[in-house]
């Protein structure tokens, strides 16, 4: 799990990016851009995919972007979502 986060924040911090936290074994990060989101996305893929070959396994890796407003209330993420307020919490 420590290669897996690893993975994740080298490839977050080559990118412009910022680990928000870590949920299970999922991150939340911000970025710059959604080019370096996107980007960060791939590089993650590529890697944990190529460690999973290593062994003769195989991995799927699941990303989203969001690409509107966001903040930090009370140590929560919240985001605009179609009109409505979504949070998730840190």
């Amino acid at each position: 799990m420590r290669d897996h986060f690893a993975i994740l924040a080298d490839a977050i911090d080559r990118n412009n990016g910022a680990l928000v936290k870590t949920i299970c074994d999922a991150v939340m990060a911000s970025f710059a851009s959604c080019a370096d989101a996107v980007r960060a996305a791939f590089e993650s893929q590529a890697e944990l995919c190529a460690r999973a070959a290593d062994v003769g396994g195989e991995l799927v890796l699941k990303a989203g972007v969001h690409a509107g407003t966001c903040s930090v209330e009370s140590g929560r993420v919240a985001e605009e979502t179609q009109g409505s307020e979504r949070e998730e919490g840190l």
